[in-house]
């Protein structure tokens, strides 16, 4: 499972601080003119407004979509990330289960080859767990819930 390139790039601008969060709405949206006051309220409830986004919250009304984000289990997942987030099969995993997979009971008596294969299990997990993150990020349509989880 791979994420795409685009998706890479701004999670690197945006790491690396020279993107801010805020500014990923006016940068998709830079080419079509909107109301202030929807990107205003996309800015803050979302990590910024995403292709489609600003014409979606004129069609529905910005106090319609600020109730709707309040109720995220109200809005569907899209079955495209549903199916992405599947592919990840650490995600799934109960913390007990992921130690007794991924954590072995005596490190000390691995082999440097046994040490080496634990640390890119481990990593797998990770870097799954981060894929999961941006994915959500990216292509929830609950996008309040994903800057509260954020924030928390």
């Amino acid at each position: 499972m791979r994420l795409k390139p685009t998706v890479w790039r701004i999670t690197a601008l945006l790491w690396l601080g020279v993107v801010p969060w805020g500014s990923l709405g006016s940068l998709a949206t830079a080419a079509t003119p909107a109301d202030p006051k929807i990107l205003h309220v996309l800015n803050r409830l979302s990590f910024g407004s995403r292709p489609g986004d600003v014409q979606r919250v004129e069609q529905m009304g910005v106090d319609r979509y600020i109730q709707q984000q309040l109720l995220p289990s109200s809005i569907p997942e899209p079955s495209s990330l549903t199916n992405q987030l599947a592919q990840l099969d650490t995600l799934n995993l109960m913390p007990p289960v992921l130690l007794s997979q991924y954590q072995p009971g005596n490190a000390q008596k691995l082999t440097p080859e046994e040490r080496k294969a634990l640390r890119q299990r481990t990593r797998a997990v990770m870097q799954q767990a981060i894929q999961a993150r941006l994915l959500r990020a990216t292509e929830s349509p609950r996008q309040l819930e994903e800057v509260m989880v954020d924030f928390w």
